[in-house]
């Protein structure tokens, strides 16, 4: 959802997933105003709903794996993109050309990707002269818990970019790929 709204297509949005409804930085930009429905959570979607509104494609998030979005695709007869959003920045482009492409939006995801690396470039102009020791250590606690245990992502770019050093970085993910306990 928020790849096409950055992408200015929020307007070929004909449903849109649970959490995405609730993210209020999506309600700021487009729910508010042009609310549409929602069809279920990610990973249990309202497949009749979803055929009912007649996308021409559906996104959804690969972090379930291919499996769901082949299900999907399967059971609607509509092309399905998987995007995984837990990623890098390299990642996050490539996400959002793929989007693009899909949709024609190439020259406004360059501007978006070129405003992007513009931000970042100025940002780590600052923090990439702390030299390493001197970094802070983080910790990232968004994920919540399992059992009283931490999940924490093995990359999170915002980090590094902010001069930070992330403690779980170069570990072996353990769970889903991206984390660690």
């Amino acid at each position: 959802t928020t790849v096409m709204l950055t992408l200015g297509a929020g307007g070929m949005l004909v449903g849109v997933d649970k959490h995405s409804a609730e993210d209020r930085l999506n309600g700021l930009v487009l729910f508010d105003e042009n609310p549409v429905p929602v069809v279920g959570e990610t990973k249990q979607p309202n497949l009749e709903l979803i055929v009912s509104l007649k996308p021409d494609l559906i996104l959804t998030w690969g972090g379930y794996g291919t499996d769901l979005a082949n299900e999907i695709q399967k059971q609607t007869g509509v092309p399905v993109i998987c995007l995984h959003t837990l990623t890098t920045i390299e990642g996050v482009k490539a996400n959002y050309e793929l989007v693009a492409k899909a949709i024609g939006k190439g020259q406004r995801m360059q501007e978006v990707i070129d405003y992007g690396d513009g931000i970042i470039a100025s940002i780590t102009e600052l923090t990439h002269t702390v030299p390493e020791e001197k970094r802070p250590r983080v910790h990232l606690l968004f994920w919540g818990f399992w059992n009283g245990v931490s999940r924490i992502p093995i990359y999170y770019d915002p980090v590094t970019i902010a001069g930070g050093v992330n403690i779980a970085s170069g570990e072996t993910s353990n769970v889903y790929g991206y984390s660690v306990k």
